[in-house]
C-alpha cells in the first residue's frame, strides 16, 4: 500500500492499495500508526474476493450473506473505526455485471 498525507486538520489521507492487499489487514495497522482513534473513510475501486453480511440484531454479530469470488467493481466503501481495540463499521455497494443471452435475437445483453 502507498499512502500521502492530503491534509493536516482535518487529518486526511490518500491510500492506494495494491493488488491483493486485503483491505482490513493493511487499514487497522495504518491507523495504529497514524493513532487514528475514530476515524471515517470512504473508497472506490475494484475487489476480487468479498465476504458480505448483515448485522443480526439478536446475537448482536455479523452473519454471513455471501462470498464474491470474482472480479467486482467497488461503487462505494463507506465506514468508521473507533473505539479500544477499534471496531469496524463498513458499509458497501458492489456492482453486479449479469449477462444473458436474448434466443432470438442471439445478442449479449448486460442487465
Amino acid at each position: 500500500m502507498r499512502w500521502k498525507q492530503v491534509e493536516d486538520e482535518p487529518k486526511t489521507f490518500a491510500l492506494i492499495f495494491e493488488t491483493g492487499d486485503e483491505i482490513a489487514t493493511v487499514l487497522q495497522p495504518f491507523a495504529r500508526e497514524q493513532r487514528l482513534g475514530g476515524s471515517g473513510f470512504k473508497a472506490i475501486g475494484a475487489l476480487s474476493h468479498a465476504k458480505l453480511g448483515w448485522f443480526n440484531w439478536e446475537t448482536k454479530k455479523y452473519d454471513p450473506a455471501c462470498v464474491l469470488d470474482e472480479q467486482v467493481e467497488r461503487l462505494s466503501l463507506i465506514g468508521d473505526s473507533h473505539g479500544r481495540p477499534p471496531k469496524r463499521h463498513w458499509l458497501i455497494v458492489p456492482k453486479f455485471v449479469v449477462w444473458t443471452t436474448v434466443t432470438k435475437s442471439n445478442k449479449a445483453v448486460m442487465l
